[in-house]
């Protein structure tokens, strides 16, 4: 009795420990941190983050900001950056004289790679034979890079170069431009006109390419199937990134924020080679028209940051 008590004791904390071992390592949001400007301010990635690759407020602000601190960025900058011209051309810029941007000091790249182990239970096998335990399972092998080109632009692009250690391309997320404050040269408020260009996530009233969720939100994946249910074929989707130019602003010290963004209207797909969009037994036909996509809120600063 001892013996099999014993054994079956043993079963059961294996398990629970793959269980545990499964929660913790499957956690695979499409976007997190880079070393990067760890390195180049010499900081803790705690500085911007709480659990990666969610924000905290200071990381929000830096990340606004175009990836550099909001004040004094220059004194805490442990790798200097190569100026590309005098500091004296900002102030004839943009009359007689080329802005003298930056380019980062060391190479601006990051590498992320994603695995996990699995612990199967019995199973009939008409769905195949699996291992019970494969230790074992590599998944998606991603490369980043992101910086500040001055004190207005900056980049962020990330690519899935190998998905399920097959070298199969998982796609690309994040691929943009952005410039910073350029309202400074209007005579605006400080950042109450930024510019994006490129593919990125809507500005959405809480992210998914910052959350610690392992699954997005459904509401999310949700499209527009002409039939019974609907009016329109429409393939738009919050979830997919977006390609197109975004404009808006966070003035008064972020107290108000306000967005519109011009998409292509196929999400992530290219409008000339992709004719429809999946979403569940119908499809969404994709068209040549354009998404405009307004986002205007004033946060409440009593109650948790909306980006969670």
């Amino acid at each position: 009795m001892m013996k099999s008590c014993g054994v079956r004791l043993g079963r059961h904390t294996m398990l629970v420990f793959f269980c545990i071992l499964i929660c913790l390592t499957s956690i695979t949001p499409p976007a997190s941190a880079i070393p990067v400007f760890a390195r180049k301010y010499g900081t803790s990635c705690s500085t911007c983050h709480n659990n990666f690759p969610e924000l905290n407020d200071f990381g929000w602000a830096f990340y606004k900001n175009g990836f550099k601190f909001p004040k004094d960025d220059e004194t805490f900058v442990k790798e200097p950056p190569v100026l590309l011209g005098a500091k004296a051309q900002k102030e004839a810029f943009p009359g007689n004289a080329i802005f003298p941007g930056e380019i980062p000091g060391t190479v601006p790249v990051g590498l992320r790679y994603e695995g996990y182990a699995q612990f199967n239970s019995k199973q009939p096998l008409s769905l195949g034979v699996l291992p019970r335990v494969d230790l074992f399972a590599p998944n998606t092998f991603t490369i980043l890079t992101a910086g500040s080109f001055g004190p207005t632009l900056s980049w962020w692009v990330d690519d899935d170069i190998s998905v399920g250690g097959q070298n199969a391309a998982g796609g690309m997320g994040f691929a943009y431009l952005k410039a910073n404050d350029i309202g400074h040269y209007l005579h605006l408020p400080k950042d109450t006109l930024n510019v994006r260009v490129g593919q990125f996530e809507l500005d959405l009233p809480f992210s998914q390419a910052y959350t610690i969720n392992p699954t997005d939100y459904d509401v999310y994946d949700e499209v527009a199937v002409a039939g019974a249910l609907g009016t329109t074929n429409n393939p738009f989707s919050f979830s997919a990134m977006q390609r197109g130019i975004e404009f808006g602003g966070y003035p008064n010290d972020g107290n108000f924020n306000w967005s519109v963004a011009i998409t292509n209207g196929s999400n992530n797909n290219t409008p000339c080679c992709v004719q429809s969009v999946a979403n569940g037994p119908t499809t969404a036909q994709v068209s040549n028209g354009k998404n405009i996509f307004v986002n205007v809120f004033q946060p409440d600063r009593t109650i948790t940051p909306r980006f969670v």
